[in-house]
């Protein structure tokens, strides 16, 4: 059987992984992988060629999650000035098939290759075989999506639920809202639970109370992306008390939110928290989380069957795109 090549991409707002796969290696062991940052491409056809070009290798079809929404292979990428078309890259690459999903949708196609390493559980609940699943990644943004059991297998499907409003759970969630009021019209989960709300959880709690001075204060005022500034000073010795706060309340955000999507599926089939920041928190994720997810309402005893784990393995997106073609390309 002659050896089929085929490429696998992970788009994102702030970055934009590419791999392309053999179909006798499959999808756990790419022939190349590289990571561009997104904003240094004003279309996302000049990345493409570049890589290729590089790469030096000839593809017969790519798949490509994106984060944002698809409607009949084309997609607006949320948070770039990029339009992604099944059609057009078919046409503009010579390739035999273009297929264009979600990136939450290809994180949860990916879990199916994930290893039980790849995956750290936060609670064993009670899973139900079959049942459907959910998936919520903070990135650079909130991606959710879900997985239903359909013909024997799980069919992932998309959802943009990360963009519904806010709701305030407790007394200082109340007042962030009241403080985000100040500056937005609109509030959405996706504001507060990604990368770009852990600095305005930041500057709430600043301003909420006096705080004592850090030395990674100048540092995270002069950054152009605070986040990874306050998750690190959350978890290093001695930690940031002010930075700390800001993390325990972000993983009780994301945690609340997640528990909304759990009781909207009836995931009782497991929740799977990825994205790139929840790998970086763990100390704090396996302390706040699940208390957060429980919560106190009327189902948490339901909640708390609901197996949670994280997943760790970064290239779970591009496995999932991958795996749209693996099957189709090996020859199978």
């Amino acid at each position: 059987m002659t050896e089929k090549l085929f490429l696998a991409g992970d788009i994102g707002g702030t970055k934009t992984n590419l791999s392309i796969f053999s179909s006798e290696q499959g999808i756990r062991a790419p022939l190349t992988t590289v990571s561009y940052k997104s904003a240094d491409y004003d279309d996302f056809s000049l990345m493409l060629r570049k890589f290729l070009a590089e790469a030096g290798l000839k593809v017969k079809a790519a798949a490509f999650g994106v984060a944002g929404p698809v409607m009949d292979g084309r997609a607006v990428i949320t948070k770039l000035p990029w339009t992604i078309d099944a059609v057009r890259l078919q046409d503009e690459f010579h390739l035999d098939k273009v297929v264009v999903l979600n990136d939450l949708q290809a994180t949860a196609y990916g879990i199916s290759s994930l290893t039980a390493a790849e995956l750290i559980t936060l609670n064993p609940g009670r899973e139900q075989a079959g049942a459907p699943r959910a998936v919520i990644a903070p990135g650079t943004g909130l991606g959710e999506s879900f997985m239903l059991w359909e013909n024997g297998a799980y069919r992932p499907r998309a959802s943009e639920g990360g963009h519904c409003l806010f709701a305030p759970a407790t007394a200082i969630e109340d007042e962030l809202l009241c403080y985000l009021r100040r500056y937005h019209t609109v509030i959405t989960n996706d504001m507060l639970c990604s990368g770009r709300g852990i600095p305005l959880l930041y500057e709430f709690l600043q301003q909420r109370q006096s705080w004592p001075a850090a030395k990674e204060s100048a540092a995270i005022l002069r950054a152009a992306d605070p986040a990874p500034l306050i998750a690190a000073a959350a978890q290093t010795e001695p930690h940031s008390e002010l930075c700390l706060a800001t993390m325990e309340l972000f993983v009780s955000l994301l945690a609340a939110e997640a528990a909304n999507l759990a009781l909207k599926v009836l995931a009782v089939g497991g929740v799977f928290v990825g994205g790139g920041i929840p790998p970086r928190i763990m100390p704090i994720l396996s302390r706040c989380f699940m208390p957060a997810f429980i919560g106190g309402g009327v189902l948490r005893d339901f909640l708390s069957d609901i197996p949670v784990r994280v997943i760790t393995n970064p290239r779970a997106a591009l496995f999932g795109a991958a795996s749209l073609l693996s099957g189709e390309f090996a020859g199978k």
